[in-house]
């Protein structure tokens, strides 16, 4: 059990030093000010639109793994299926991004080069809203 507590505190840390919202929030204005970057271009918001969902489905699977040393442990398999889930299509990325996409309308051009759940490299190119021809 102890290494079961160990490995939660570790995940946890790790995530919050990730994902650290007042963190991201200076190093952005810091990055914006020095090369004019901002956060969805150096952090992990670069490989995923909602590292902080991620990170917490992480964990969620993580202990369902540390559980899977017995059968009732393991028949808890839907604990880490339901929070990811409701982190993915329930009230997390879904009404996250239902709120970005009408209050920053650029957030269309980050959501084309962006993954939406799994870290995954940002595609290359021009954003589609960047191709559409101008009316």
């Amino acid at each position: 059990m102890n290494e079961a507590k160990l490995l939660r505190c570790v995940l946890r840390a790790g995530n919050a030093i990730v994902n650290d919202e007042p963190f991201e929030r200076i190093l952005g204005e810091a990055l914006h000010q020095t090369v004019g970057a901002d956060t969805t271009t150096v952090t992990m918001w670069r490989y995923t639109r909602h590292p902080n969902y991620f990170g917490d489905s992480a964990v969620w699977l993580a202990l369902y793994l540390l559980a899977c040393t017995s059968w009732a442990g393991a028949a808890t398999i839907l604990s880490p299926a339901v929070m990811t889930w409701l982190l993915v299509a329930g009230s997390g990325k879904a009404l996250t991004e239902k709120h970005m996409r009408k209050a920053r309308p650029e957030y269309a051009d980050y959501v084309a080069r962006t993954s939406g759940f799994f870290p995954w490299p940002p595609k290359s190119g021009p954003a589609k809203s960047e191709t559409a021809p101008r009316t």
